[in-house]
């Protein structure tokens, strides 16, 4: 018994005495609903699931797009100072105005130029990049010995190249390379300048583009190979906020408005992050399906229970119920469940990302050593979510649920006691 009259329709909060006990029967109708229950079960973890799938997959794509800048900043800087694909050869003055910038915490000039790369027959494009001595031992990717192995090419003769382009060309430290290049002559004689060079160290930044063509060498002897005298390509700055690159060189890039233009490592990579968006937001939409399926599903569980407590619904109605009462009823009920899917699919996916490194290790061990390097590279992908990432994923379950329960709750407040109770 819900009580006397009074105390029925009482409302000392959102809902009342008797819209509480409603919905606290509803959500568990006993023997008589257990079709009812399985169906409204499926949909909580078809929302589970699919809020988990989210979770994962925009925290496995926010560590791919912070692990890529940092092997781009690792190897290009935040931000670059070029001259329009010409090379600077005033690059000091304008080392010098980067410098002066409170955001700026290091420079590096850096000379680039496209040769081919042989040894013992094997003939391969390659990328020559220049660098000061310096500036190589204060690259992160030439210090670690899990990416770099040998020593520095400190003089002329001397190169450190990628990984996948030594496994293409065939050598290892110590062996020896060729460098050549296309010449002009001033009686537009055409000639090929080759230098024999010796391998002292070889580097695996995780980009294949670079691993598979990198050639690096000191700054004066590439400057030697490409004939470019005192220019360099570019000069690389390394700021205090990598996501703030942008913003805190603004300043310098008005004051060399006209000499050269900066560009953040965002922009010098363009094309890869706007392949990474466009895979996350096809990957989201795909799977936002599931929590589309799971919202049918409560859709019809709701749909059921109307049809099925039709005749209490018009007992109620006489009693004194009210259309919106019935309705907050059953708006109650699928909010619940869809609330209730999504809490435990966030729980689900933040405990996926939290336990990657154990669950990789559980599938290492499962399936061998045939895709250890696979489950490897999962492990170490950075997983990030935020705050606000989060929030709008259970927003998006949640508000998902509160809609499709909008038309069963119509349904069941537009019920006519009359019609019912006639027969």
């Amino acid at each position: 018994m819900l009580g006397s009259s009074g105390e029925m329709w009482s409302k000392p909060g959102v809902f009342s005495t008797f819209e509480r006990a409603l919905i606290k029967r509803y959500l568990w109708p006993g023997g008589e609903g257990r079709v009812i229950v399985l169906i409204a079960s499926i949909g909580i973890t078809a929302v589970a699931l699919g809020v988990a799938a989210l979770i994962v997959v925009m925290s496995v794509m926010n560590g791919a797009r912070t692990k890529l800048g940092v092997q781009f900043a690792g190897i290009d800087g935040h931000a670059s100072i070029s001259a329009r694909g010409q090379r600077i050869p005033n690059w000091r003055a304008l080392e010098l105005a980067a410098r002066r910038q409170q955001a700026v915490l290091s420079t590096t000039p850096a000379l680039e130029g496209a040769v081919m790369a042989a040894s013992e027959g094997r003939v391969f494009p390659a990328q020559l990049r220049g660098l000061r001595s310096e500036d190589m031992r204060a690259f992160p990717m030439l210090s670690d010995d899990r990416t770099f192995v040998g020593m520095l090419p400190a003089h002329a003769g001397e190169i450190t190249i990628g990984a996948h382009l030594a496994e293409r060309l065939g050598v290892t430290v110590g062996g020896e390379v060729t460098l050549m290049r296309p010449t002009v002559s001033e009686e537009t004689d055409l000639s090929l300048k080759s230098l024999n060079h010796v391998v002292t160290g070889v580097v695996e930044t995780g980009l294949p583009d670079y691993d598979g063509r990198l050639v690096i060498m000191n700054l004066a002897a590439a400057q030697h190979m490409l004939d470019a005298g005192d220019a360099v390509s570019r000069i690389n700055l390394l700021t205090s906020d990598a996501a703030r690159a942008g913003e805190l060189l603004r300043p310098l890039a008005a004051q060399l408005q006209g000499k050269a233009a900066i560009q953040t490592w965002r922009e010098l990579n363009k094309t890869i992050f706007d392949a990474l968006a466009v895979e996350q937001i096809g990957m989201s939409l795909a799977i936002g399906m599931v929590v589309l399926v799971a919202l049918f599903n409560i859709l019809s569980s709701l749909l059921m229970l109307v049809s099925s407590k039709v005749r209490d619904i018009a007992i109620l109605r006489t009693m004194g119920a009210s259309r919106t009462s019935i309705a907050k009823v059953f708006v109650a009920v699928g909010t619940t469940i869809g609330s209730l899917g999504a809490t435990v699919g966030c729980l689900l996916g933040l405990s996926i990302v939290a336990g990657k490194d154990a669950i990789a290790g559980f599938l290492e061990h499962l399936v061998g050593d045939a895709y250890s390097a696979e489950l490897r590279v999962f492990v170490d992908l950075p997983a990030q979510i935020g705050a606000s990432e989060l929030f709008a994923i259970l927003a998006m379950a949640i508000c998902g649920t509160v809609l499709v329960t909008l038309y069963p709750a119509i349904k069941a407040a537009s019920v006519h006691p009359a019609s019912v109770l006639r027969y």
